[in-house]
């Protein structure tokens, strides 16, 4: 049964009476204060019934629909809130499945779209509290927080509506409840007490002389001074200059200054500073005299650390983007670089002059190529070529050359759990993760220390949802910890590590894209990365790698060949740049293969169908215009099953690889390859 047409959930929607009913100051406030903290031009209050939408209360829209206090359910974004009973938070309506075919995306231009849900005391969800843009925006985890805050009290203006419900005797559908007022109001102020009580924000009362007449618990947690200690006194946080500024009343809004919610800082009893985001409103009498002020104080100081990681995460994917693509176009301009002046070499003299030059860029585009490849690892896509592994032999397998890389110097302690679950990773990647991790211990330090590198298991449980700005599901998950005992990192340090080119070292001492390389690694092999460290503390980095069942896997279809050698088999090559493909068809018709080249999957198609004879290896790139290469081989391979396949890329494929992931066996060409290369890896394949 669907959620919207649940009959408790109808049932307690009809008994608010809230539907067809008239405007209503409390939600009007609501919207008003949502359109302000969000800084959104539509904010509303909708309940959903079985087959409509209704506005309780809306700011923002436009004729015709200004003018209409309901919609048809399918018109309705708040719906899906109603479903679910979760917040939708989306940054383009327009392309995502579940709006972009919903009426306020076609008719108002919403293109932004943010809604908590608002319910019952009793878990029933009645609708939504949204604010809309029309333009595609990022919601920062304070809009979402202020959001789910006035939805919350939406929800408690809800519930006052049911309060008398268990004094009631059965009520007709068709007759509005009727709750003795006495009766109600005392359900009314006891639940209003409850609700300021466990309320996560301050709220402070006070009269026109801003002497405090309510302190609720979450007031004195905040400040340090108790209920007892302030009631009746002015408010002991606020300045003279302060409250002067704060009771001055706006004519139009006939509301306090502050009253959208105002970024203040406030010292505490102890001294120390807090920053919040200060919202007040008018009290009134029942002669609707202005008779003290309401303040609703929001703590600021976590929803700062938590914006300055959105921040860096941000960043971090603009850069990650940015090298990739940089480091993509570049593994072909290498590939060319290197396959010329592998040919150029071969045809010289062992004494002929220019062949100094020639190693020489031929080295430096090696070096280049290095570059490339961590700036790809980075951006999390680079190929990867995964199986399910055990990190103690990984550890294990590479401690002899860690131990000579360190020093004698540095004392290696290993701690290996002996029970270790198997996680799934690229091994030669995993390698490089350990080796820069020590390469970074050796170097911090300079006098000799302890370098330890442990595993163990750990279950993660629900709760525990974000360390270090890494979002962490609950699951098991396979831990290598890596620590020193060297100089260690003040935070400000310690926040940019990951950035790619950032150095503590010296000038020539690094490239600042080793702990990029692992940040990416660890990242697209589904893991987190994780560094604490203080100055003179040392550093332990630990990898959080997701545990994955033990299951045998297929030997990789092609190992490379003792030495190159040539064949006189077909090969069809589809590479979209010319440059690339040239060279390509050139090695291996100096190596004695028939060669056929194509720029997309049609023209491959194209081209295989006019050759008489067969095709024996496909030799394709990943990425390509409008086809990519997993998708030519599947349509090449319905007509050649035979034929023999070689992906060759430094980048991963969209269609292919949602991860950035080739299935495990995959034969791969890594960009930017040398003829040598080249040569053993289609000989290799052709021989299986």
């Amino acid at each position: 049964m669907s959620s919207i047409s649940n009959p408790a959930r109808l049932e307690a929607l009809r008994r608010t009476a809230l539907l067809d009913s008239p405007p209503e100051p409390a939600f009007d406030r609501l919207t008003e204060l949502a359109a302000s903290l969000l800084r959104a031009p539509i904010a509303l209050v909708s309940l959903v019934a079985e087959d409509r939408q209704f506005f309780k209360s809306a700011v923002g829209l436009d004729e015709p629909l200004a003018s209409l206090r309901e919609t048809p359910l399918s018109y309705s974004i708040c719906a899906t809130i109603v479903e679910s009973g979760e917040p939708l938070i989306l940054q383009d309506t327009r392309t995502h499945p579940l709006t972009r075919d919903k009426g306020p995306v076609r008719e108002l231009g919403v293109a932004a779209y943010a809604g908590a849900p608002v319910t019952t005391r009793d878990g029933h969800v009645l609708g939504a509290l949204c604010a809309m843009d029309r333009v595609p925006r990022v919601w920062t985890l304070r809009d979402v927080d202020s959001l789910t805050t006035l939805a919350a009290s939406a929800s408690a203006e809800v519930s006052l509506r049911l309060l008398g419900e268990r004094h009631a005797a059965p009520i007709p559908r068709d007759v509005t409840p009727r709750i003795p007022y006495p009766e109600r109001m005392r359900d009314a102020d006891s639940m209003l007490s409850t609700l300021v009580s466990a309320a996560p924000q301050a709220i402070i009362a006070v009269d026109l002389d801003w002497h405090v007449t309510l302190w609720n618990g979450t007031a004195e947690r905040f400040f340090g001074w108790t209920a007892d200690e302030v009631m009746g006194r002015p408010v002991p946080f606020l300045t003279a200059e302060r409250i002067a500024e704060l009771s001055t009343i706006d004519g139009p809004t006939g509301q306090p200054h502050g009253a959208p919610g105002t970024a203040m800082r406030h010292v505490r009893r102890d001294g120390s500073h807090m920053d919040t985001l200060f919202s007040t409103g008018v009290l009134r009498d029942s002669a609707g005299v202005t008779a003290g002020y309401i303040a609703v104080i929001t703590d600021l100081t976590e929803h700062k650390h938590l914006e300055a990681q959105l921040r860096q995460a941000q960043k971090m994917e603009a850069v990650g983007q940015l090298a990739g693509g940089v480091a993509h176009d570049f593994n072909n301009l290498l590939t060319v670089i290197k396959a010329h002046t592998f040919i150029a070499l071969e045809g010289l003299p062992a004494d002929a002059p220019v062949r100094e030059d020639l190693v020489a860029v031929n080295d430096a585009a090696g070096r280049a190529a290095d570059l490339t490849r961590r700036l790809l690892a980075f951006s999390r896509k680079q190929l990867l070529q995964p199986r399910v592994l055990d990190l103690n032999a990984a550890v294990s397998g590479v401690l002899p050359m860690l131990e000579r890389l360190i020093g004698e110097d540095i004392e290696v302690v290993t701690e290996l759990d002996p029970s270790l679950h198997t996680v799934s990773a690229d091994p030669a990647q995993l390698e490089q993760v350990i080796m820069n991790l020590a390469v970074n211990s050796r170097d911090a330090m300079p006098h000799g220390g302890v370098f330890r590198i442990a595993t163990g298991n750990v279950e993660l449980h629900e709760g525990r949802a974000m360390e270090d700005g890494f979002t962490m599901q609950p699951g098991s998950y396979v831990v290598l910890e890596v620590g020193d005992t060297g100089v260690g990192m003040d935070a400000a340090t310690r926040s940019r590590i990951f950035e790619p080119f950032f150095t503590t070292k010296e000038q020539g001492k690094g490239t600042g894209l080793g702990l990029a390389m692992v940040y990416g690694i660890v990242k697209q092999s589904g893991g987190y990365v994780r560094a604490d460290s203080a100055p003179g503390k040392g550093t332990r980095f630990e990898i959080w790698l997701p545990r994955v069942e033990s299951t045998e896997q297929k030997s990789p279809r092609f190992e490379r060949a003792a030495a190159p050698r040539g064949g006189t088999e077909t090969v069809l090559v589809v590479e979209d740049e010319e440059a690339v493909r040239h060279v390509v068809r050139r090695v291996l018709e100096l190596q004695g293969y028939t060669v056929h080249t194509a720029r997309d999957g049609a023209e491959a198609l194209r081209v295989a169908r006019e050759q008489e004879g067969r095709i024996d290896l496909l030799m394709t790139d990943v990425i390509l215009p409008e086809m990519s290469g997993p998708a030519i081989v599947e349509r090449l391979l319905a007509e050649w099953p035979r034929a023999k396949v070689l992906y060759m890329s430094g980048y991963a494929a969209e269609e292919a690889a949602k991860r950035g992931l080739l299935e495990p066996g995959t034969a791969l060409l890594r960009k930017p390859f040398t003829l040598d290369d080249l040569a053993r890896a289609v000989r290799g394949v052709l021989d299986g």
